[in-house]
């Protein structure tokens, strides 16, 4: 309309007018406003004004307020506890009451081999998710500027929030699956007990790599995981970033979770679950086991971490600390790839053959040891760096004592609890 054309032609010299103006061009408040900025930069961002501005912006919460994303966090969380509390009952109260068939007895055999990774995998999704969000939350207590140090944006990675809610959404849905399987295998549900676990792995599946659902729907994108575990995957090829290496420590630690995932895809893809309880099998003992695929899938993560640090001392020109790192993983993978290949030697059991040697079982657990040990003071000493080096090399320079300057918090039992985890 004309009305609509004489406000669009006005604006530019109203603009220009209201720029003139005292309170919009005053010296004295962009004064204030750096000294707001260095003086926030000072106390909590180690003087760094670019990491303060970015702190101080006003940003966009998602998935509404925060009292209704904690309502609905703790209505996901009681009913959780809810099916935990039934699914207790069911497993321990009625399987001690209630009659079982023999039959069923057998059934619960091959349950617990042929079924029971897909649950696994389902509780470590859930506990990823979990875990995420408390180290968020410890990092943005700690004021600790994670998404600057791992060079992301903050749509790409979750927050503590939204972490939370999508892991209680899946342990409620690996609970529920559990329940109603548990309910065919006690004779009180006529279905194919199979369907349920099948079910719950397509659902993870979908959540998880559709754009419409899992953490895309609260307005996150996976692109930064996803971007790191390009990285991590093509190493020595690609360069190798804090976040990728940081991601490869995490794919390290889901040694077991990644068997279960390829475990689970064997078994729902190839129709194995469609067959009789006693005529299953295949894919366990392809994957799963003394196998070549369970070796390869627990030496992979070793390996590529392994190359992450050759390629670092090749950028870096630098051989400590990145090959000492890199022999640490080259042990850890000796240890696993002998284990994986000899479940009977690792576990302990005597091999009853002619040619046993004790030895090799005494030199397996030796090389256990070490590579455990090498890898706990690597972590304490170099990686978490609460212990100096020369310490521990020196019993009477005060070992055991945990170093005093840029500490993140105040007590020391934060520090001597992850210690006892790790």
């Amino acid at each position: 309309t004309g009305a609509g054309r004489k406000r669009l032609a006005a604006k530019p010299l109203l603009m220009a007018h209201v720029n003139t103006l005292s309170f919009v061009a005053h010296d004295e408040l962009k004064r204030i406003e750096a000294q707001i900025e260095r003086g926030y930069a000072a106390a909590f961002c180690d003087a760094n004004v670019q990491v303060a501005r970015a702190e101080l912006l006003v940003r966009r919460e998602r998935g509404g307020s925060a009292t209704q994303r904690g309502l609905a966090l703790g209505l996901r969380l009681g009913v959780a506890a809810v099916l935990a509390t039934w699914l207790f009952w069911d497993l321990v109260v009625d399987t001690r009451v209630l009659p079982l068939p023999s039959a069923r007895k057998a059934d619960l055999q091959y349950a617990v081999i042929f079924h029971l990774p897909v649950y696994r995998l389902s509780l470590a999704v859930a506990s990823c998710f979990y875990l995420w969000a408390a180290a968020c939350s410890v990092w943005k207590r700690a004021r600790v500027n994670y998404l600057f140090l791992f060079e992301l944006r903050d749509d790409e990675v979750l927050d503590p929030g939204a972490a939370l809610a999508l892991g209680t959404q899946q342990l409620t849905l690996c609970l529920l699956s559990l329940l109603l399987f548990s309910k065919c295998m006690l004779s009180e549900l006529d279905l194919d007990a199979s369907l349920f676990p099948v079910l719950l792995f397509l659902s993870m599946a979908f959540t998880l790599t559709t754009p419409h659902l899992g953490w895309w729907r609260r307005g996150y994108t996976a692109s930064g995981f996803l971007r790191a575990l390009a990285a991590f995957f093509s190493t020595p090829f690609s360069p190798v970033s804090l976040w990728s290496s940081f991601v490869g420590d995490i794919v390290t630690s889901l040694v077991r979770p990644l068997v279960d995932l390829a475990y689970s895809s064997c078994y729902v893809f190839s129709g194995e679950w469609l067959r009789r309880p006693d005529r299953q099998g295949s894919c366990h003992a392809a994957i799963c086991g003394a196998s070549p695929g369970n070796a390869l899938l627990t030496a992979l993560p070793l390996f590529f971490r392994f190359l992450q640090n050759l390629r670092v001392a090749h950028d870096t020109r630098r051989r400590v600390p990145a090959l000492p790192n890199a022999l640490k993983y080259a042990v850890a993978l000796l240890v696993v790839l002998f284990g994986a290949l000899h479940p009977a030697v690792s576990s302990g059991q005597r091999l009853r053959t002619s040619d046993y040697n004790p030895w090799v079982q005494y030199a397996w657990l030796a090389a256990y040891l070490g590579a455990t040990l090498y890898a706990f003071l690597w972590d304490v000493a170099m990686d978490w760096r609460l212990v100096e080096m020369s310490q521990l090399a020196c019993c009477r320079c005060g070992a055991g004592r945990l170093r005093e300057e840029r500490m993140v918090f105040r007590s020391h039992r934060a520090y001597y609890g992850a210690i006892a985890a790790d």
